[in-house]
């Protein structure tokens, strides 16, 4: 595997040669394989796989590569830039250069990621003169408060505004070789009940009311994120900062309070996509079913208070479970009419295209009525989110079973009335890819945010106006994934209530709230308050041609 591109033309400005930037990701890893980097079709480095955070390979004229690490995801991979020094003899003036990196297939997955962007220059120009840290220590001795403080080592030289409570200071930060340091001292005052404020020549740093209590708050500023923590101990008061640099977060966030879903309600669908055998055999798939989701998911939901709410795919996955667990079938019964779980309304998710129409019902007949049956539960919702063929009739199918409501992915995001010949529809909604949500809500609290708002925007099409009845889906999803917990990331975002100007003025700002609600009680809520819901028909054909082939066809002869 192999990527390659054209750098901007160069100009030669500099006499000994010039550096190119690009934003890039690279996996961490203890193995260590080989990316081999080609500047102008000539081999000039070997990238090596590892998992150090900044890693820098020489070239015997002179060049040199480097991978700096900005923050980690999820998965503690590393994402950050790369920096490519060209000696004067790599370029032609005025023409761009040709960068390839290929891996060296070794049958191994590591891998690297360059991202296209047109701003990354002016970005980092940014990312360094915004984002920053700051670690405040003060220590009381029974008579003064003693302040120290430490900053990455670009503020030696530099002064710092500060006050405590009504007095005002300016900090002289010096340097100690590896970080800048500074220091106040407040005689015959005990600072740990008094106000605490900190600013450089950008912005502030840290703005609390209080030092007495542990606390973690963040503010939004005009081009970045400030978060500041306080830790006490018996001995003393530690005072963290960190400003992030995260414009994108900030314009979004103001796009949507300003938009007609500022007063709205962001409604969370909990899931998980699960396949009958897709992962593993089908005993071994039931069984990571059963100890990854549905047993933790039950004795989540039977202790949890009444707002717990979570989305079964499909009837067998019930089934499966309570023949496992018969002495829990009671307890299902119970959290389905409680309203804390639900289930779809088939047996499993067909492929609709490769059944007979008789075949289809019968999905509902093992499905519904099962549920029905069994539990006294009225399915109302078809999940069907993987697979991505649709039958032109299948509309009037579900609807003839009872069923409102269709659940899919692999197709346009949005919510439609899916249309039959007989002129029956079904409520449709689509989030794109049922998995598009999962990631980023798994990304720091300041990324989910931005996910949040700028995913949102989206749905503003279907809302004429700003009220509280307005309905905004988000669709957590993935194969094979356990019940999530997001309240890190709701609490996160209903904690932002203002952002504050490059003046310093504070503006207020309203955002949707979070509810968390099953995927019929979304889409309730969504058909009553949308002002205008796309009217569709017709069929969308299968376009997994590699699954759709003689297997699959003498294993539904069977």
């Amino acid at each position: 595997m192999a990527i390659e591109w054209l750098t901007q033309n160069t100009q030669n400005n500099n006499e000994k040669g010039i550096w190119f930037t690009w934003i890039a990701a690279v996996q961490n890893t203890n193995e260590k394989h080989k990316f081999n980097v080609f500047i102008n079709d000539v081999k000039r480095f070997e990238f090596i796989s590892g998992n150090e955070e900044n890693r820098k390979f020489n070239n015997p004229d002179g060049g040199i590569l480097e991978f700096t690490t900005i923050e980690l995801d999820q998965h503690k991979d590393a994402h950050g830039y790369m920096s490519l020094y060209t000696p004067k003899n790599w370029l032609k003036k005025g023409e761009p250069i040709k960068i390839k990196i290929v891996g060296e297939a070794s049958g191994s997955n590591t891998w690297i990621i360059v991202y296209k962007a047109d701003d990354v220059i002016s970005y980092l120009q940014n990312l360094v003169k915004y984002e920053t840290w700051l670690r405040a220590e003060i220590k009381y001795d029974g008579v003064n408060s003693h302040f120290n403080f430490i900053a990455p080592i670009n503020y030696a030289g530099k002064k710092l505004e500060s006050a405590i409570g009504s007095a005002k200071f300016i900090i002289k930060m010096k340097s100690n070789g590896e970080h800048a340091i500074g220091d106040i001292t407040l005689k015959n005052i005990d600072a740990r009940n008094l106000s605490f404020t900190v600013k450089d020549e950008k912005s502030e740093l840290i703005n609390l009311s209080t030092l007495d209590k542990d606390i973690t708050k963040q503010k939004l500023l005009q081009k970045s994120l400030l978060i500041n923590e306080i830790k006490i101990t018996n001995e003393k008061t530690e005072v963290f900062c960190e400003r992030i640099f995260k414009p994108h977060t900030v314009t979004n966030l103001l796009k949507l309070s300003k938009s007609n879903l500022g007063k709205g309600q962001l409604s969370l669908m909990n899931s998980s996509h699960q396949d009958i055998a897709w992962m593993d055999s089908p005993e071994k798939c039931v069984i990571e079913r059963d100890t990854t989701l549905l047993t933790p998911l039950y004795n989540k939901a039977i202790e949890a208070d009444p707002s717990y709410r979570f989305d079964v795919e499909d009837a067998l996955m019930i089934k499966e479970f309570v023949q496992r667990h018969p002495d829990k079938k009671d307890g299902i019964k119970k959290l389905l009419n409680e309203g804390k779980i639900s289930c779809g309304a088939t047996f499993i998710q067909p492929y609709e295209e490769m059944y007979s129409g008789e075949s289809l019902v019968r999905q509902f007949y093992f499905g519904k009525k099962w549920l029905k049956d069994e539990f006294n539960y009225h399915a109302n919702v078809y999940w069907n989110v993987d697979v991505p063929g649709r039958l032109l009739q299948m509309p009037q199918i579900i609807k003839k079973s009872g069923v409102d409501y269709l659940m899919i992915s692999r197709f346009e995001k949005g919510i439609y009335d899916w249309y039959s010949p007989d002129g029956s529809f079904v409520t449709t909604f689509s989030p794109g890819h049922y998995g598009d949500a999962f990631m980023p809500l798994h990304k720091n609290v300041y990324d989910a945010a931005n996910y949040l708002a700028e995913s949102s925007l989206y749905w503003e099409k279907y809302f004429t106006s700003n009220s509280d009845e307005n309905v905004i889906p988000v669709l957590s999803d993935w194969d094979m994934s356990p019940a999530v917990d997001y309240s890190h990331v709701i609490n996160n975002w209903e904690s932002i209530i203002e952002i504050e100007d490059e003046n310093e003025n504070k503006i207020s700002i309203e955002l949707p709230k979070f509810k968390i609600q099953t995927a019929e009680e979304f889409l309730d809520q969504f058909v009553k308050s949308a002002s205008d819901i796309p009217k569709i028909k017709g069929e969308r054909p299968p376009v997994w041609l590699y699954i759709h082939g003689p297997s699959h066809y003498q294993a539904l002869k069977a």
